[in-house]
């Protein structure tokens, strides 16, 4: 079960952003379930609402930076 604020990746788009609902869907006379899922901010699509089983969860790791140090080049 996802909760919000989690990081899901859309298993045929592969987009990936963060749960900010859900919702439900009526098709046929059964009710199913929604994620509503915003972009995260290095990818760019509309929110995008589609069927709870088309999401899967993906660990977000945030990007290491690393700096070097600055060397001093005698003029």
């Amino acid at each position: 079960m996802f909760k919000i604020g989690d990081i899901v990746q859309h298993r045929q788009t592969e987009k990936v952003g963060r749960v900010v609902g859900f919702g439900c869907r009526l098709t046929a006379s059964t009710y199913f379930l929604t994620l509503k899922v915003k972009p995260l901010k290095q990818i760019s699509f509309r929110n995008i609402e589609d069927s709870y089983s088309e999401w899967r969860f993906v660990r977000h790791q945030l990007p290491i930076v690393i700096q070097s140090p600055q060397r001093k080049i005698a003029a």
